[in-house]
């Protein structure tokens, strides 16, 4: 089992990115605070006040550090996630997105 504790409390980006046909995609910024729990599920506390927003432990490789050549983009965070997801309906009545793994 991957180890992160060494993420608890720091400051933590999840990118969430969607195909929207463009070649860049659809991405929004998430920020919050890390929070390894007992269970060893990782989870983002936003910054916004949503729901904590549990990161698959698939992605857990995928985590990076903010280097200072990216950190304009990210404020004060120390680590980020590109996180892929499924668009949501335009006239869905809740906020959701579904998580798309890496191929």
């Amino acid at each position: 089992m991957t180890d992160l504790s060494y993420l608890q409390q720091k400051s933590f980006t999840v990118i969430l990115v969607y195909d929207d046909g463009t070649a860049r995609g659809d991405w929004r910024l998430l920020p919050g605070v890390a929070d390894w729990r007992e269970d060893g599920c990782l989870f983002l506390r936003p910054s916004l006040e949503i729901d904590d927003l549990l990161i698959p432990a698939s992605l857990y490789e995928e985590i990076r550090p903010v280097t200072p050549e990216i950190s304009s983009i990210f404020g004060e965070a120390e680590y980020f996630l590109l996180m892929p997801i499924a668009p949501v309906a335009e006239d869905s009545e809740h906020i959701s997105a579904r998580f798309i793994p890496f191929e």
